[in-house]
């Protein structure tokens, strides 16, 4: 970590997945009573989403919203893949709203739309394990332009903005009984 705020921010992530920052991570499939529950088959264990097959190793959280937190992932299997893990809120609201989202998107494929690869249901909260898209995002883009006195060229938001719409058009093209657009 290269700053004080990198390394508090780092602990803030271990505490929020393990509940307390000094957890040692225990790679067993079977619970432990320092293993915090998540689902009726499936928990947390340390940063390790055990119960799932591959087990999933969150790494470090790349953003929070309103009704969740999406982390950045890894799949632990003989060929790691880079994942990113959406995670609701407790409340019922935060978990319907994830579960719709799962609902709506898992069907659709577009170069523009990030590809869903699993939903799970829990006794208090749900996720979605989506594709990784590496990349900073659009706001940091443009503080780092703005910060350093650039202008963004005009093409570049024309371009993202082009692409959105892109994206929304297959997902607002009806789906047919067999799924097919």
């Amino acid at each position: 970590m290269s700053s004080a705020s990198d390394r508090k921010e780092a602990e803030e992530f271990k505490a929020s997945v393990s509940g307390t920052s000094d957890e040692t991570v225990d790679l067993s499939r079977e619970p432990s009573s320092q293993q915090t529950p998540i689902y009726e088959d499936i928990y947390l264990d340390g940063n390790i989403i055990q119960g799932l097959n591959p087990p999933i190793r969150l790494l470090e959280r790349i953003g929070r919203g309103g009704e969740a937190s999406v982390y950045r992932a890894e799949k632990i299997s003989s060929f790691p893949t880079d994942v990113a893990v959406k995670v609701s809120r407790t409340d019922d609201a935060s978990r319907v709203a994830l579960l719709n989202e799962a609902r709506r998107t898992k069907d659709l494929r577009h170069h523009t739309i990030i590809g869903i690869q699993d939903h799970h249901t829990g006794r208090d909260r749900d996720f979605i394990v989506m594709d990784f898209v590496e990349g900073p995002d659009a706001a940091k883009v443009l503080a780092d332009h703005n910060n350093l006195g650039l202008q963004v060229a005009p093409q570049i938001p024309a371009f993202t903005a082009w692409a959105a719409c892109e994206g929304l058009k297959v997902a607002h093209k009806p789906l047919y009984r067999d799924g097919n657009l």
